[in-house]
């Protein structure tokens, strides 16, 4: 293999479960933000259904075409198994794999709303790091302190993904440090595990949602129930 392989576990406790399940997130680290210049050195793959990661790792920068092609071959794979494929900014992770609306957005916004918002109908959207929205997620929505803390406990030595490329030029490819790997690898998981959050607060939305228009009004117009339908 051209690569390293790393394979996690997840245990059933640590992440509320999704239903229907088949789904695969996809997280890359990268040594920059150009796909034409810029390289994948990192990928990992949350199956939920079988609740395992795998993350790849490329020691050696000579190989990134065919570890670009065995990641995007993979995610394929499981494209044509059913899954559904979801990342955070899913435009980052198509561009450099070359795919085209294979990956689902995982993308949370923030509600900027007017003030006073009961006034108006009208309302803006901010797009938001990772990291803020699953906090959000977890402690506002999910309200589970309780796996905050072990996120944060897990997340312990986690390294900004700014200082990936840094880390993979300096400490891997100068210097041969496998804490440089430990320290990539961990950032990829703890990304992924973050990122499954974004994915159960999209299931969690469209049941609220149906759920709301049902308590309002008591009918629905099939062509709401299709299109939400749609979005799962």
């Amino acid at each position: 293999m051209d690569f390293m392989r790393y394979e996690f576990r997840i245990k059933e406790d640590l992440l509320p479960r999704i239903i229907p399940d088949k789904h695969i997130i996809v997280d890359l680290e990268t040594t920059g933000l150009e796909p034409p210049e810029d390289i994948i050195i990192c990928g990992g793959i949350f199956d939920c259904k079988k609740r395992i990661i795998r993350i790849y790792f490329l020691p050696d920068p000579k190989k990134h075409e065919n570890f670009k092609r065995f990641l995007r071959n993979t995610i394929l794979w499981y494209k044509n198994e059913g899954y559904e494929i979801w990342a955070y900014n899913s435009e980052f992770e198509e561009d450099f794999l070359s795919l085209r609306n294979v990956i689902r957005d995982l993308m949370v916004y923030w509600i900027c709303k007017p003030i006073p918002f009961e006034e108006r109908d009208e309302f803006t959207l901010r797009r938001t790091k990772m990291t803020t929205a699953t906090d959000e997620i977890i402690l506002d929505i999910l309200k589970d302190k309780e796996t905050m803390k072990r996120i944060d406990e897990i997340s312990n030595g986690y390294v900004s993904s700014s200082l990936i490329p840094r880390i993979y030029l300096k400490q891997w490819l100068l210097k041969r440090d496998d804490e440089a790997v430990r320290q990539i690898v961990h950032h990829n998981y703890i990304d992924l595990i973050r990122e499954y959050f974004a994915l159960w607060f999209i299931y969690k939305s469209i049941r609220d949602i149906k759920r709301l228009i049902a308590k309002e009004f008591y009918i629905i117009p099939r062509e709401i129930i299709r299109a939400l339908d749609r979005i799962l």
